[in-house]
């Protein structure tokens, strides 16, 4: 084995082996209204942790949300939406609670028409397709190098 396939090798073993694997799951909240709503369920668009950024979407009236670093997809999740007024103002608060950690966020609009409403949330994991593996592909890499080369140098020789 020469001493270029030899630093090859090493370096492809090196970053397979020291590169640490990245992956951000995505999660779909799920929304139910167990404590009774006068509307469909909110909605949001999938997340990832941590901090995920909710755009919550109940009654055409949207709210955002990041939630805390600590707050994790497994926790135990309440959400509710509630008036709060004062004299004649009246404002619309929608309300998250991570029971696990007792983190509260809330966000208000000043709106009339939003609904009320209140249950449980829960994170669910999305399920990627996965790709191909980068090893599996480094490994095609290896094998299929050499043999590329070793057919070039037949050919030359041939064709001398």
């Amino acid at each position: 084995m020469n001493s270029g396939l030899k630093l090859c090798l090493c370096l492809v073993c090196t970053l397979f082996f020291a590169v640490p694997y990245v992956h951000a799951d995505s999660y779909t909240p799920t929304f139910d209204c167990s404590r009774g709503c006068n509307a469909a369920p909110p909605t949001a668009p999938d997340v990832t942790f941590p901090s995920p950024t909710l755009m919550v979407l109940f009654g055409g009236v949207t709210w955002d949300f990041t939630l805390p670093a600590v707050d994790l997809p497994g926790d135990t999740y309440l959400w509710g939406m509630f008036d709060s007024c004062i004299g004649d103002s009246c404002v619309d608060t929608f309300v998250i609670v991570d029971v696990t950690t007792n983190e509260t966020e809330q966000s208000a609009v000043d709106t009339t028409t939003a609904p009320f409403g209140a249950g449980n949330l829960t994170f669910n994991l999305v399920t990627a397709t996965p790709e191909p593996s980068s090893v599996a592909l480094t490994l095609l890499g290896i094998v299929v190098v050499p043999l590329v080369r070793k057919r070039t140098r037949q050919s030359v020789q041939q064709a001398s």
